[in-house]
């Protein structure tokens, strides 16, 4: 009889009025029930906190759903899941908060109530466990618009938050089945004050108390090991690399070599340069050739591929664009700013603008089209400079344009007749600059900006298909010169190569009527290319480069030797030419920080006709 006695007590048994009595204990009975009521406000905590800590989480989750430094991204479908997902937690929340009070008032409950309310929590935390097994799969169409570098882990954070969910929802229910018999009374009690850590304290002040600080933990769980994942301590390394100098010969010794697919997408920045690899952005030390630092494309949104790849330099400060379309209809330009020195991603732009063609331009801004729209971009911080609108009825589909020191140069056409819109980087000044063939009865008049360096750019005209004209626009000055003798050769046309100072421009023009040549102005040194230099896939104004105080190029063609040779071209217009490391094979020219790169197209013709390119550090 007194072993059921003090069962029932332990127990607390309730009287018929349905209220919890407490009683008089033996010492030994009393600590056992002391461990019992710990252990359950134990329980109801971490169902409590794991419950909070998932509203908290979801929360973050919308709060957090636009990529860092983004600008333009499509949160349309982010934020609809994110608000659903919050509001489902929220109600999951707030039943389970509403059983947490149940069983801490110490009430009775019906028979049908009490086993409703566990076959709904049971529901819930089912529920819950479904969504979290479908998050691990969740189709990209949620995320897609949010992934990329800048991505704060919102996909993991919801994870987490399911997760939590979950597990707090199925703690309370081992609570309820633990506390109320199938009939509805409780099992357990609670005492008036619960002694623990040599504080006694009220039960549901301790719940309260426990909960936010479990909740707390299970919130910042996700966040920290997402920051701790994302540090990548060699990238802080490769911030503090010594830069070399820029050569000022053309080294003979090969330093190092490596191969590329597209030659468009290797550029000067930071310590040395950038390549594409085919499935990273890959940045090499100038000097050494030594890897610097990788962005892999698979951090970049899915389904977008990448197009092209623009320098704004070399040094600490400077950045690298990447661009890359988003798949669908119509497709979207994205852009993305790193830093070139580390290699760290700073911001994106899903506005669908379109960066100049050019692949290396100044640190301070950036030129961007989309339509008839004209904007400069802080390539540091992705912010706008400014943004304008060009005559859409004056433009072509493929507009012309480039950055200078001091401004953006864009070329408009209306109908036959071009002019030079010169826009200041710093202001909202434009100077224009109309374009007129030498002969006003000509029907057939065409212009192309061939050239853009430093303050400098030039663009050719032709009439009636042959050329018309040179015309080198200082837009630090604003001054314009007419080349001399330039663009008079029948048949020809003119194609992009460097401009050299500002005091002395040089321009490399190459024709295909007649002998061909590469002419450098207003030097006028004469060196036969081999002509199929210009169709082996080396961008134009990768087929010479200013070297100290010379323009060099690889793209002469010996009848002797039927090989290819390097010439080089001083300011006082003498030419020196050795055998090219290319051998057979045109080449291309950059110079970057302690070396200059050569690549070399090696042409194959069996079992087909295939280019390869291979890279040559020159010291």
């Amino acid at each position: 009889m007194s072993n059921s006695v003090v069962l029932c007590v332990w127990h607390s048994c309730p009287d018929p009025t349905g209220v919890a009595v407490s009683e008089e204990l033996p010492e030994k009975a009393s600590e056992v029930d002391a461990r019992v009521a710990r252990s359950m406000l134990v329980l109801c905590s971490v169902s409590g906190g794991f419950v909070i800590g998932a509203v908290v989480l979801a929360a973050l989750a919308l709060v957090w759903r636009s990529p860092r430094g983004s600008t333009g991204t499509d949160l349309s479908a982010i934020t609809t899941f994110t608000i659903a997902e919050l509001v489902g937690v929220v109600v999951v929340a707030l039943v389970t908060g509403v059983l947490l009070t149940a069983l801490m008032a110490g009430t009775n409950g019906p028979h049908a109530s009490s086993y409703l309310g566990i076959a709904i929590v049971v529901a819930m935390a089912a529920a819950a466990g479904v969504l979290t097994a479908v998050f691990a799969s969740w189709p990209d169409r949620a995320f897609a618009s949010v992934s990329g570098p800048g991505d704060r882990g919102i996909r993991e954070i919801s994870i987490a938050a399911w997760i939590a969910l979950t597990v707090g929802c199925i703690v309370v229910v081992a609570v309820v089945v633990r506390v109320y018999r199938p009939d509805g009374t409780r099992r357990l009690g609670w005492p008036a004050k619960i002694r623990w850590a040599g504080v006694s304290a009220r039960p549901a002040t301790l719940l309260v108390a426990f909960s936010m600080v479990v909740g707390l933990v299970v919130a910042a769980s996700p966040t920290v090991a997402l920051s701790i994942t994302a540090r990548d301590p060699a990238r802080a390394a490769a911030e503090n690399d010594p830069v070399p100098g820029l050569p000022t010969t053309l080294g003979e010794r090969i330093s190092y070599s490596f191969a590329t697919e597209d030659p468009s997408r290797l550029v000067a920045a930071g310590a040395g340069f950038v390549v594409e690899n085919g499935t990273a952005l890959e940045a090499r030390d100038g000097g050494t050739g030594r890897l610097r630092w990788t962005f892999a494309y698979s951090r970049l949104p899915s389904k977008c591929t990448p197009y092209a790849v623009h320098s704004t330099g070399v040094g600490p400060g400077s950045s690298v664009v990447l661009a890359c379309l988003m798949s669908g209809w119509p497709s979207r330009s994205m852009l993305i700013g790193l830093d070139a020195m580390s290699g760290e991603y700073r911001w994106s732009n899903g506005e669908n603008w379109r960066p100049d063609q050019r692949l290396e331009g100044p640190a301070h801004a950036l030129a961007v089209v989309r339509g008839d729209e004209l904007m400069v971009l802080d390539p540091r911080t992705g912010n706008h400079v400014w943004h304008r609108s060009v005559r859409m009825r004056c433009t072509e589909a493929y507009p012309q344009f480039g950055t200078t020191t001091h401004a953006v140069v864009y070329l408009v056409r209306c109908g036959t007749s071009y002019s030079i819109e010169v826009h200041s980087i710093s202001d909202a000044s434009v100077w224009r600059i109309p374009l007129r063939p030498r002969k006003s009865n000509a029907t057939q008049f065409n212009a192309h900006m061939v050239a853009v360096f430093g303050d400098s750019v030039v663009t050719t005209t032709s009439a009636e298909y042959s050329g018309d004209g040179v015309y080198v626009v200082d837009t630090a000055r604003h001054r314009v010169r007419r080349l001399p003798g330039a663009g008079s050769a029948s048949g020809g046309y003119t194609d992009t190569l460097a401009l050299g100072t500002s005091t002395v421009p040089v321009v490399e023009l190459s024709r295909t009527a007649g002998r061909g040549g590469d002419y450098v102005l207003p030097w006028k040194t004469e060196i036969t290319p081999m002509n199929r230099a210009i169709d082996n896939g080396i961008s134009a104004d990768r087929r010479s480069a200013m070297v100290g105080d010379g323009l060099a190029t690889a793209t002469v063609f010996d009848p002797t030797t039927s090989r290819v040779s390097i010439a080089i071209v001083d300011r006082a217009g003498n030419t020196t030419r050795r055998p090219s490391p290319c051998g057979y094979d045109a080449g291309g020219l950059l110079v970057v920080p302690g070396a200059t790169l050569m690549i070399c197209a090696r042409e194959t013709w069996i079992p087909r006709h295939q280019i390869t390119y291979h890279v040559l550090g020159l010291r």
